[in-house]
């Protein structure tokens, strides 16, 4: 099995906002810390309430991104916004181009979000939200070098902005820079809250890193919170730490319990079938290959490897 790679995580750990215009403008920030799912991608923390509509907030014209309200939703209200020639500042105006651009995100429209999170920095060069989810689109499209700088960026306006450094590991992670990935990880949990997203990659970092030990007890932690989104993947990848370690009855432990828990989880049949293989059960390994086709068949390296395995002994 092929170490846990950035893109494999599920969108709530890239810590992707939901935002929403709902109140009036302050000079700072109204926060509201929030938690949600994107497989792997993210969805976020925190939602920015800022700035009111002309109108009453309603599904069909709020510029916001919310659970209740689509991308096209947000995009709709956000358009509908900025054509209002109602007297704003350049702030509150690039607050809605924001919004707009996560909008966009959130379709996977990054280069109509980038035109977006771009016209948002030109209007007030210190936002920070503006280069940090300027950042995430870059991330998305594996423009590392590019993300790097708008984390950068946001870090300098907001040296305490946790999700930036939570958002410069991963870019860290992806370009195997694994010291400054922990380095971050550490920052952004000292900041605070220490979220199960923060343990999760940081117990990635160790694993990559072979420190089995410390990967094991991080990753225990995000097993242990019920609330925690990647709790699936964190019981496959201590499950594969055990193994490292020879802890053979405590690996298939977590094996077992991971396709128990989430019988639709392909990643933990192909962790399974891995086990079963290197122990030559080939009859268990080729049955939790076809459990991890049939569910997860997108994870290209496994994939391959089992229906080698499978057209081989078949």
């Amino acid at each position: 099995m092929q170490t846990t790679g950035v893109h494999q995580l599920k969108r709530a750990s890239l810590e992707v906002p939901r935002l929403t215009l709902a109140r009036p403008l302050h000079r700072k920030y109204s926060v509201r810390r929030r938690y949600t799912y994107v497989g792997l991608l993210a969805t976020g923390y925190f939602a920015i309430a800022l700035t009111a509509l002309a109108a009453e907030r309603r599904n069909e014209s709020a510029c916001a991104t919310d659970t209740n309200i689509s991308a096209d939703q947000t995009i709709d209200g956000c358009t509908k916004y900025l054509q209002d020639r109602a007297d704003r500042s350049n702030e509150q105006t690039a607050v809605a181009y924001v919004i707009r651009g996560q909008g966009y995100s959130l379709k996977n429209d990054l280069d109509r979000a980038i035109a977006d999170f771009d016209k948002a920095i030109e209007l007030n060069p210190k936002s920070s939200d503006g280069f940090r989810f300027r950042g995430l689109a870059h991330f998305s499209k594996q423009d590392y070098e590019r993300a790097l700088t708008d984390f950068n960026s946001a870090i300098l306006l907001r040296p305490n902005y946790r999700s930036a450094y939570y958002n410069r590991a991963l870019v860290f992670l992806a370009k195997e820079d694994l010291t400054q990935a922990g380095a971050d990880l550490d920052e952004a949990a000292r900041i605070g809250p220490r979220t199960s997203n923060i343990i999760f990659l940081r117990a990635t970092v160790y694993k990559n890193q072979k420190d089995w030990k410390h990967a094991i007890e991080l990753f225990g932690g995000v097993i242990d919170d019920k609330a925690a989104v990647n709790r699936n993947i964190a019981l496959v990848e201590r499950g594969l730490a055990y193994m490292k370690l020879g802890q053979e009855f405590r690996a298939i432990g977590d094996f077992d319990r991971v396709v128990r828990e989430f019988s639709s989880f392909g990643y933990g049949y192909y962790a399974r079938a891995s086990f079963y293989e290197e122990r030559g059960d080939l009859a268990r390994a080729m049955e939790d290959c076809g459990m991890g086709i049939r569910y997860n068949p997108g994870l290209r390296d496994e994939n391959k490897r089992c229906s080698r395995l499978i057209e081989k002994h078949r």
